[in-house]
């Protein structure tokens, strides 16, 4: 058991229920920021509503169409974004795996390991 003094209970961190604003669990439950909390963008420009998007919200609104999801090693695969999960695990349908812009091979149904993924972004109809 450590006994150094430095150590805290992650439980005194943040109280139960009480998640800061933007957090990443916050976030996936799909509960919005409070536009008054720390790192707000509430009233910094007269006449303009606070920016509400967040990977999330992209993230929903990308689910069944098609999609470019870049891994860490370079290679992209392009396909429909059937789901993914928290740890942003991927599935794809109708798949195709380019390689610095070549394409390798074609897929039916592709699921990606989320620590792989650099990006996912949206490929144009």
């Amino acid at each position: 058991m450590f006994s150094g003094g430095n150590h805290r209970d992650p439980e005194q961190r943040i109280p139960k229920g009480k998640l800061p604003a933007g957090s990443l669990p916050q976030m996936l439950s799909g509960e919005q920021p409070s536009a008054s909390g720390p790192g707000s963008t509430a009233g910094e420009y007269e006449g303009q509503a606070p920016a509400t998007r967040t990977p999330t919200h992209f993230l929903r609104k990308v689910l069944g169409r098609p999609v470019v999801v870049k891994l860490n090693n370079g290679t992209e695969y392009r396909g429909t974004l059937v789901c993914l999960d928290g740890y942003l695990n991927i599935v794809l349908e109708n798949s195709a795996e380019f390689l610095n812009g070549e394409l390798k091979r074609r897929y039916g149904d592709t699921l990606l390991r989320g620590s792989n993924v650099l990006y996912v972004g949206t490929i144009p109809d």
